[in-house]
């Protein structure tokens, strides 16, 4: 199978990280970045702003977003995004490696987070990632001391499991714990890793060692989609990025998500989005 080049542009976790953590207080001037957050660019790695003034306006994905202070932000690893236009902006802005997320949380947060923008400043939860970010953030300055590393994961952990409950917490006990959920979660995570390689619903039952029934079954009961449905939508979102952001051939978009053949992966984009990928180009970027 052919690989092309990572033509968006990508950015890694800060050098000034500690623990694969990165705190920062963003004020006015946020043009002071270690790289241009006015262009379409993804990161490695998570971002979570809690937005404390001013407003912002984004595009993540293709969705423009606009986000008024208070409120929290939550960018995934791989998403395209860029600043458009802000007024005043004041932020605590935490970058954190994925390997400090375990595969049922991140499947939590993507589910609560599915519009990337949380906004109810006025709560509890609120005030309490305020005063962890504040605590994170004074373990990234101070002077180095012994277990700094492990109290800012410990911390990172406290936010995440608050982030975790933004919704969850008016949802019932059992129904957040039941099989069919963990399941869902084990089955997006595999999702977010392989979807350029496997293909087949089969893939991800084999790994999770259940039937493919049993595997739509719960995925369907959980998300209202098929498995098939959630393959396909994951390769969609991402041959939009490229067609967009990138001057890739559609040939090459079509290895770069592991098709051989690019008229299926035409043809298949086509039944999703009622246009060729051609078109899609022409019609959004051109």
């Amino acid at each position: 199978m052919r690989k092309s080049k990572e033509p968006i542009l990508q950015f890694d976790l800060s050098a000034e990280a500690r623990s694969g953590i990165s705190v920062k207080y963003m004020q006015e001037d946020v043009t002071r970045h270690e790289h241009d957050i006015f262009v379409p660019h993804r990161d490695k790695h998570y971002l979570l702003a809690v937005v404390t003034g001013g407003h912002f306006k984004m595009i993540i994905d293709f969705k423009e977003i606009e986000i008024s202070a208070p409120a929290i932000l939550l960018i995934f690893p791989g998403q395209v995004h860029q600043v458009v236009a802000f007024d005043q902006p004041a932020a605590i802005s935490i970058n954190f490696d994925p390997s400090l997320v375990v595969a049922d949380m991140k499947s939590v947060l993507e589910h609560n987070f599915k519009t990337n923008v949380y906004l109810n400043g006025g709560d509890v939860l609120y005030r309490q990632l305020l005063i962890l970010g504040g605590l994170l953030h004074e373990t990234q300055t101070e002077p180095d001391r012994e277990y700094a590393g492990y109290t800012g994961q410990a911390i990172l952990q406290s936010i995440l499991g608050i982030l975790a409950g933004i919704k969850n917490e008016t949802e019932p006990v059992a129904e957040r714990d039941n099989r069919a959920a963990v399941i869902t979660g084990e089955f997006q995570a595999l999702l977010h890793q392989h979807y350029k390689l496997w293909k087949r619903p089969a893939d991800y039952a084999a790994s999770l060692s259940i039937s493919v029934s049993h595997l739509n079954d719960v995925v369907k009961q959980t998300s209202g989609e098929t498995v098939s449905s959630q393959i396909q939508q994951r390769n969609i979102l991402e041959a939009k990025r490229l067609l967009y952001f990138s001057s890739l051939t559609v040939r090459q978009i079509s290895f770069e998500l592991g098709y051989d053949d690019n008229i299926y992966f035409s043809k298949m984009f086509k039944k999703a989005t009622n246009m060729t990928p051609v078109h899609f180009r022409r019609q959004y970027r051109d």
